[in-house]
């Protein structure tokens, strides 16, 4: 679990580092492998904990992907 948590702070801290796609596998993995342990518990810590790493980690995707929606809504705006 520690792990996890510093890959999600490492991408989110930097967003467009050089192993980048390594950490997102990473991160994808753990949260698979936390889901599974949530489902055979009953510790609400746990699942709260759960829910924490999923919304980080989708907040970490949307702030990957909006500079690139950005970037590309400004060269389509230049041809046009």
């Amino acid at each position: 679990m520690t792990s996890l948590v510093l890959l999600m702070a490492n991408s989110m801290h930097k967003p467009k580092h050089d192993d980048l796609y390594l950490d997102i596998y990473l991160v994808e993995t753990g949260l698979q492998t936390m889901d599974q342990l949530v489902k055979g518990t009953e510790n609400e810590m746990l699942q709260c904990f759960q829910v924490t790493l999923n919304e980080l980690h989708q907040l970490t995707q949307r702030r990957r992907i909006k500079p690139a929606v950005m970037s590309s809504s400004v060269d389509s705006s230049r041809t046009s």
